[in-house]
């Protein structure tokens, strides 16, 4: 029998953007200007029953975002990123890498 994850964390290239998917709930954390849905900075989706993340449920489900972002956060601790960048340092990082 294959044995499958129960928790995934993602980061995107600019590291922008960060997310965990636990238990079907996606939790999504957006930093600066960048990456922002419907100007949105924080998102959580319950991907067994909106598997296209059309209902942004951060609002409905505090107690569960705060405990997805926790265990975000100390994943991305492990690995010397902060879910706390400034957008300027973001524009500056991005501008010295082009």
């Amino acid at each position: 029998m294959k044995e499958t994850r129960k928790t995934i964390f993602f980061v995107n290239d600019n590291k922008t953007k960060f997310g965990v998917l636990s238990d079907g709930y996606k939790y999504i954390k957006s930093i600066g200007k960048t990456c922002l849905y419907n100007g949105q900075r924080e998102e959580l989706y319950n991907i067994k029953v909106d598997p296209d993340e059309e209902k942004n449920i951060i609002n409905d489900k505090p107690e569960l975002a705060n405990k997805m972002k926790t265990m975000l956060t100390e994943y991305l601790r492990k690995y010397d990123i902060s879910l706390s960048k400034d957008t300027e340092s973001i524009d500056k990082e991005k501008t010295e890498n082009y």
